[in-house]
């Protein structure tokens, strides 16, 4: 994981900001504002909680899938 330990600082500096080790809905919505549609895409396991192992899972999706972002919900805006 230290090939990606740039992602794990955000997710543990940044992201997490009880010091649990994990990111919240609520923790992800304030450190990711307009990204809020993303939670539940990389909250693989659905317990409510983004931890290491699922953000750096995404963040290699999104590099090797350059248009990751077409997953993106249609809105009414």
């Amino acid at each position: 994981m230290v090939r990606y330990a740039g992602w794990v600082k955000w997710l543990r500096t940044e992201g997490d900001t009880d010091g649990d080790g994990l990111v919240s809905r609520s923790e992800w919505n304030k450190g990711k504002q307009g990204w809020e549609w993303l939670f539940p895409i990389v909250d693989t396991n659905k317990d409510g909680q983004i931890d290491a192992k699922e953000y750096v899972a995404f963040q290699v999706y999104k590099a090797r899938n350059p248009d990751w972002i077409k997953q993106r919900p249609k809105t009414n805006d």
